[in-house]
């Protein structure tokens, strides 16, 4: 459980910018409209510069050439669209931060006003999921702290922010302040050890149960670390 000294966690927000992955952001927000049947906290739908419902997909021509070829192979035909509550210039602070991955993660991690927003987040707690480590290491505030993220997307990633210590197998790694985890899925497994951690066994195992979910309890476990190569052509798994 929290600290007696620290206020538990009470307003929890998760980041939508165009492209981002739906599980990303929907896995933890589910883990999270559980938590708030037993724990009094707020979840807030955070947009860049507008209420408009916010896409899961972006135009591939707004990618630049370096990670246009690689989602190009990855892009599905459906997309959905989620409303938020608020904008980067009226969210009210927050506790906890959480920041999905998808396909507009290379936008997103060289648009300024996300990277000043997160910059300037106080924050206790800010949780990347799959390649959103990507947006949150291009702040500079994961430089010499260990993270992991997306496999399929590893070296996209990582090499933007070589300063980060990262991590290949991994299915979360927490450090600090700072909770990054894997692929997509991993998502619901950083949430839920993050309410294990932060607010105990009992409301840990309650939260998932909910859920007729079972969380990965073991943060070094990351069954998909390899899966990836199956799919791709040699030349491209070295």
């Amino acid at each position: 459980m929290t600290n007696s000294t620290t206020t538990p966690p009470q307003s929890f927000g998760v980041l939508l910018f165009p492209g981002f992955a739906l599980l990303d952001a929907c896995g933890p927000l589910e883990l999270l409209n559980g938590l708030s049947s037993v724990v009094p906290i707020t979840v807030s739908l955070i947009a860049l510069d507008s209420l408009e419902p916010v896409a899961t997909m972006i135009s591939l021509e707004s990618l630049s050439h370096e990670f246009k070829k690689s989602f190009e192979q990855q892009k599905p035909r459906a997309v959905q669209r989620l409303c938020p509550t608020h904008t980067l210039d009226d969210c009210p602070p927050l506790d906890v931060l959480v920041i999905p991955g998808g396909f507009g993660v290379p936008n997103a991690s060289q648009d300024e006003r996300v990277l000043k927003f997160i910059a300037d987040s106080k924050a206790q707690t800010i949780i990347t999921i799959c390649n959103g480590a990507g947006i949150l290491a291009s702040t500079g505030l994961l430089d010499g702290k260990k993270a992991t993220t997306n496999k399929w997307w590893f070296k996209e990633v990582t090499s933007v922010r070589p300063q980060v210590n990262w991590v290949q197998k991994a299915r979360w790694v927490h450090e600090g302040r700072f909770w990054t985890s894997s692929g997509i899925s991993s998502g619901m497994d950083v949430i839920a050890a993050y309410i294990r951690e932060t607010y105990g066994e009992k409301i840990g195992e309650l939260i998932p149960d909910i859920l007729e979910y079972t969380p990965e309890l073991n943060p070094d476990n990351d069954p998909f670390v390899d899966t990836w190569k199956k799919h791709v052509p040699a030349n491209q798994t070295k």
